[in-house]
């Protein structure tokens, strides 16, 4: 598979062809079969493959050409054979003939004429706003001795591309919905406890049934996170100053990784990873800066160069954009969201500009940033002027412009957002008022709409939100009533419908699903 773009000389687009949403997130997994040092790359062609070249050495590095369209880069291979799960979300465009491609970078091959340097494999897509989320269910893999007759797509089911062709074959690579499958575990960080709760999810109700109560380090489980791959969990520790990380076993309950507990700045919040899962940040509060780390393939953290990095006045969320490219705090006591860039290579921040919120009656107090799943729009909940700030944003500069309108009105003390997967729903948690705001998002434009019946009633100071991957449930924390609410999404209205409420530790901030 080293003949490019596709791998096969020749190869054709094929009738198998998987039909998905503009803007929907999917995961490409892979495993490498045959160990090379260097990296993966994910790129996109709308029209063919012809657009797909490889990198090319500049005598220094690998850089892309400006003509390929480079959705996830410098994805880890770290040595030993790599297995890979990355989320990737898919522009917002239509298309009939477009080609999802993984390459593999090989770094032990010079002179890096091109000639022996990538391994190349396709899956062939069609990109339709009326499709349904989710798909079909994947064939199972071919025979090893199979031969491939056609481009990256091969003649197998394109839900689950699955590329299975002899040892001489550097990696599996597979694509799926990330919004096909639910979740079924929930981790629920209880702050004062310091402890996690880990649940299981009725894949029926969405309701949760607690599993397990895990002490974590010393000082508070304020906020969680996994690891792209799932393997992972990270917490933070607000009154202990500590990031500390978890593997999970094959019960999913979570262990600390010996040696990951490391130490932040002031009142750490909010995580958030890269895509590719290799830097991991988190707010500091208190301090006005963010820690970096880089994760290593064991989930150890070591805390990169430059960290930590400026940010504005009491930053409580951080979050990298889905490309990678971009990271933006909200700045809750300088009114702004911070902007950086990240270096793809270090993971260091570089701050890029600051953008003031602009909510119509001052102090605002940005608390949370969110992202449409698209990737052009991006929803700041303001919890002291009570409303939302709504972005348009730009994917190559990673500039943030308010759309006409914004911001739009939700309930009192809105302190977190969450959109659901298929772009069409913003459901808001406000603190004081102990509901939640459900909002319709114009595709277009971004503008927010009041669902109907908005707002539903939550329990007592609800902080933080997730929303499962099928699209079908909400999980919204209550750090005063010590409970998480759970509700039903209609998917054609957005309404939502309470199922119930479970126990948890004392004071949840956050919950991460699995």
């Amino acid at each position: 598979m080293k003949v490019g773009p596709c791998g096969l000389s020749g190869g054709l687009r094929t009738n198998r062809v998987t039909t998905v949403r503009p803007g929907q997130v999917v995961t490409v997994v892979f495993d490498e079969i045959i160990d090379h040092p260097g990296y993966f790359r994910i790129a996109f062609d709308p029209a063919g493959d012809a657009a797909l070249g490889p990198p090319i050495w500049n005598g220094a590095a690998f850089l892309n050409p400006a003509s390929v369209e480079v959705l996830v880069d410098h994805i880890a291979n770290p040595s030993g054979l790599t297995h890979g799960e990355v989320p990737v979300t898919l522009p917002d465009i239509e298309c009939d003939g477009c080609t999802l491609q993984l390459i593999q970078v090989m770094t032990d091959k010079p002179p890096f004429d091109g000639a022996d340097d990538f391994y190349y494999q396709c899956a062939d897509l069609r990109l339709s706003r009326p499709a349904p989320l989710g798909g079909p269910p994947p064939a199972p893999p071919p025979p090893t001795t199979a031969q491939s007759t056609t481009s990256g797509a091969s003649a197998e089911d394109a839900m689950k591309q699955v590329f299975l062709l002899g040892s001489a074959i550097p990696f599996l690579f597979s694509l799926a919905c990330g919004s096909s499958k639910p979740s079924s575990l929930a981790y629920v960080a209880n702050n004062n406890a310091s402890s996690v709760s880990v649940f299981r999810i009725d894949p029926g109700t969405g309701m949760l049934a607690l599993l397990d109560t895990v002490i974590t380090a010393p000082g508070g489980a304020t906020y969680c996170e996994f690891h792209p791959s799932g393997k992972f969990l990270f917490v933070s520790g607000e009154f202990s100053n500590v990031l500390s990380a978890y593997s999970i076993d094959a019960r999913g309950m979570p262990a600390l990784i010996a040696g990951s507990t490391v130490p932040t700045r002031l009142n750490p919040h909010n995580l958030s990873l890269d895509p590719a899962g290799r830097f991991l940040y988190v707010a500091n509060t208190s301090d006005n800066s963010v820690s970096g780390f880089r994760v290593a393939p064991n989930g150890s953290l070591t805390e990169m160069a430059g960290s930590p990095f400026a940010s504005g006045i009491t930053p409580y969320e951080i979050k990298v954009a889905d490309s990678g490219k971009f990271a933006y705090t909200a700045n809750r006591d300088s009114d702004d969201v911070s902007i950086y860039s990240v270096d793809a290579n270090t993971g260091a921040l570089t701050t890029i500009a600051k953008q003031s919120v602009g909510c119509k009656a001052a102090p605002c107090g940005p608390r949370a940033i969110e992202f449409a799943p698209s990737g052009a729009f991006a929803f700041v909940p303001n919890r002291f002027s009570n409303d939302v700030t709504v972005f348009s944003v730009n994917t190559t500069s990673g500039a943030l412009t308010p759309i006409q309108g914004s911001p739009f009105a939700a309930g009192t003390d809105p302190r977190s957002a969450g959109a659901d997967p298929s772009g069409r729903y913003l459901y808001v948690p406000n603190t004081t008022s102990g509901d939640v705001s459900a909002f319709s998002i114009d595709a277009k434009t971004g503008a927010l709409a009041q669902i109907a019946g908005s707002p539903y009633p939550a329990g007592a100071g609800p902080l933080s939100i997730e929303i499962d991957e099928s699209g079908r449930f909400v999980y919204v924390p209550n750090s005063g009533s010590n409970d998480v609410s759970v509700f039903r999404i209609d998917g054609a209205t957005g309404r939502l419908a309470t199922v119930g409420k479970v126990s948890t530790g004392a004071s949840p901030f956050s919950i991460a699903l699995r």
